[in-house]
């Protein structure tokens, strides 16, 4: 047991909390650890976004986390183009919201670039941004988070590290996967020197980046 895994027993659970985690165990679903939730919870609290948008609906659970912490008036546009894993979460989660969770959220079965493409001709601008999805394609995300965000605006990216391989010999691995491993070591020199960003990085998990659009 990590320290992590240690103080994880000291949380509180809501129900819908439980639910998606006992679900994502029933069907092998992959999601944020609880440390990672309650971080990216805490972090949607502090900034109070009011457009917020999210790259990887999953089956919900970081979506509720940014849910039930931004306010009354704000609003979440969620992306997945894994039909599946949606479905689970209409079928399972979003049943149990209540009214107030569900005016704020709406979910687009789209791809991320082809989503993104669409906001920038449309001049849309959000305060906040997660993004759990293909680390692959983090790099090409850049641009995108540039001219999609206002001053001030919070980014949040989960699995930085791409499951610890960004910083270990990697042997034995398809060129496809060490092509991955590579993108995610340039967006993360890319983003250590950037002029648009200010970034932190949190060892949780497989570890999380923060960006702060200056």
């Amino acid at each position: 047991m990590n320290v992590e895994e240690y103080l994880e027993k000291f949380y509180k659970l809501d129900d819908l909390e439980k639910l998606i985690i006992n679900l994502a165990n029933e069907t092998k679903t992959p999601i944020l650890t609880l440390s990672k939730a309650k971080i990216l919870g805490l972090l949607v609290k502090l900034k109070n976004p009011s457009n917020c948008f999210e790259i990887g609906l999953g089956i919900g659970f970081s979506t509720y986390q940014i849910l039930k912490n931004i306010n009354e008036n704000a609003r979440l546009i969620s992306i997945d183009k894994n039909f599946h894993r949606i479905e689970l979460f209409f079928e399972n989660i979003y049943k149990k919201f209540d009214l107030k969770l569900k005016k704020k959220l709406s979910v687009y079965p789209l791809d991320a670039f082809y989503c993104m493409d669409i906001f920038l001709n449309l001049n849309q601008k959000f305060d906040f941004i997660f993004i759990d999805s293909q680390k692959r394609d983090y790099f090409y995300f850049y641009d995108y988070f540039v001219n999609l965000t206002e001053k001030d605006a919070l980014i949040v990216i989960d699995n930085i590290t791409y499951n610890m391989q960004t910083f270990k010999e990697v042997t034995k691995r398809s060129e496809k996967y060490m092509e991955g491993v590579n993108l995610v070591k340039k967006f993360i020199n890319k983003i250590s020197n950037s002029e648009h960003f200010l970034n932190f990085f949190i060892p949780a998990g497989d570890g999380m980046c923060c960006l702060v659009k200056l």
